[in-house]
């Protein structure tokens, strides 16, 4: 596995941060089809957070997984409830 590089990071932190409330309601939607078990675990685990920190933490996973998914040009596999737990 190759590593992100700065550039893409860089890039796509302001591309999302450029979104509109409906881009970025769309965007969930579709990492929800995609990645369903890995958000339902985001959201779990951050649900005893003040609310200001669990958005920025979803926040940051949504810029994370879209890091990886530009980075390496393909389809992440769905990651499953069972690798979470391991």
């Amino acid at each position: 596995m190759e590593l992100v590089s700065e550039e893409l990071v860089e890039e796509t932190w302001q591309e999302v941060a450029d979104f509109t409330p409906k881009q970025m309601s769309k965007s969930m939607k579709e990492i929800s089809k995609q990645q369903p078990q890995l958000l339902a675990f985001m959201m779990e685990f951050t649900q005893d957070l003040d609310q200001e920190v669990r958005e920025l933490s979803i926040y940051m996973f949504y810029n994370i997984f879209r890091m990886f998914k530009k980075s390496y040009q393909k389809r992440i596999n769905k990651i499953s409830s069972k690798d979470i737990i391991k």
